[in-house]
C-alpha cells in the first residue's frame, strides 16, 4: 500500500492549515502545511491539560516548529528532522512548515470524533472517520496567540 501526497485530495483546510490525509494499514498519514504562528490550541482545549493525548511520528520537510510538553519542557523540530512526539504536547509553528505526521489510525479517528462532538470539526461521516473529500474547518480562536516567533537556543 502507498499514498502519494500529489494524489491525495485536501482533507482538512483552514486559513492556516492544509492537510491531505490517508490511512494505510493501522496508521493515519497526514501531509500537512501549516502557516507560521499556527497552533492546535483551539482543538486541544477539549483534552485534559489542553494538550494532545496521543503520540505521533513524522518528518519535517521544511520549516520549524516548537513542541511544548505538559511536563514543562520544549523542543524545536526543523527541516530534515524525523520525530516521535509522545502524548501530552502542544505544537506551534515558528515558520511556515510542511511535514508528514503519522498517528495510529484508531487514535486519530478517536481524536476526530471528539473534535466533531465538541463542534470543532464538521459533523459528516467522512471527516469523522479521518478520511474525506474536501472539508473546510475554521477556528473561532482568531489569531494564534500562544506561539512566539523566536526559536529556542
Amino acid at each position: 500500500m502507498r499514498a502519494a501526497k500529489r494524489d491525495l485530495p485536501v482533507t482538512a483546510q483552514t486559513s492556516d492549515y492544509t492537510g491531505a490525509w490517508a490511512e494505510l494499514g493501522d496508521m493515519h498519514y497526514a501531509f500537512e502545511t501549516c502557516a507560521a504562528g499556527y497552533d492546535m490550541d483551539a482543538l486541544v482545549k477539549v483534552f485534559p491539560d489542553n494538550a494532545c493525548p496521543v503520540e505521533h511520528w513524522g518528518y519535517v520537510f521544511r520549516g520549524k516548529l516548537r513542541v511544548e510538553y505538559t511536563d514543562g519542557h520544549e523542543e524545536v523540530l526543523s527541516a530534515g528532522d524525523a520525530f516521535h512526539i509522545p502524548s501530552g504536547h502542544r505544537p506551534c509553528m515558528l515558520e511556515e512548515t510542511e511535514l508528514l505526521q503519522l498517528t495510529r489510525k484508531a487514535d486519530h479517528n478517536d481524536l476526530v470524533r471528539q473534535f466533531v462532538a465538541a463542534g470543532l470539526f464538521p459533523a459528516n461521516e467522512r471527516s469523522a472517520s479521518g478520511i474525506g473529500s474536501q472539508a473546510s474547518t475554521t477556528s473561532s480562536a482568531g489569531p494564534y496567540h500562544r506561539c512566539r516567533a523566536e526559536s529556542l537556543t
